[in-house]
């Protein structure tokens, strides 16, 4: 009877450590999705995806990201390119008067997974654009049009109706809409 009893008591702990396992995989599951998630999300005056933080130090940035595909650089200004996988120019600038680190000022999107937490990407249409952010403004720039939220810290380049560049920036500070040399 007491072997019985012993078995029965082993049984029952190794159903509670499966059932242990089993939660702590559907957590990292579940952090893996959420992840994802996070790598992908627009946050419009702050950053883009866990890696593009505005106002972060150039080298933090590139090093997070690896080596660009194209580099410009002049007074004071950087002007990063990456084509793959995503299309992406990320545009640094002189953090103080000191001349002394160059941090991110701006990201401009023109292709890739990225979107804001309500469903806006490349390739939204402008009424769904509108719909979620109801208080921008038609802006004509050197032939191109933007739909602009000064105090959001988003605009999205338009054409055709159809948004085909997403830039982010510190809000209530225009964007460098020519900041692609």
């Amino acid at each position: 009877m007491k072997f019985l009893i012993i078995i029965f008591f082993l049984a029952i702990a190794a159903c509670n450590n499966g059932n242990q396992h089993r939660n702590h995989a559907d957590h990292h599951t579940q952090h893996a999705g959420d992840q994802t998630l996070a790598d992908s999300l627009i946050i419009p005056g702050k950053q883009v995806g866990s890696a593009m933080v505005l106002e972060r130090l150039q080298d933090s940035v590139l090093k997070t990201l690896g080596k660009a595909d194209a580099t410009d650089a002049a007074m004071g200004k950087v002007l990063v390119t990456y084509f793959h996988p995503d299309s992406i120019d990320l545009f640094f600038a002189y953090r103080d008067t000191s001349m002394r680190e160059k941090d991110l000022k701006q990201i401009t999107l023109r292709s890739g997974s990225y979107q804001t937490k309500d469903k806006v990407k490349l390739n939204s249409n402008l009424s769904q654009i509108i719909k979620a952010y109801p208080k921008g403004k038609i802006k004509n720039v050197n032939g191109a049009q933007y739909y602009e939220l000064l105090e959001d810290g988003i605009s999205f380049g338009i054409s055709n109706e159809m948004c085909k560049s997403i830039i982010i920036y510190k809000t209530n500070q225009a964007p460098n809409y020519n900041a692609r040399y």
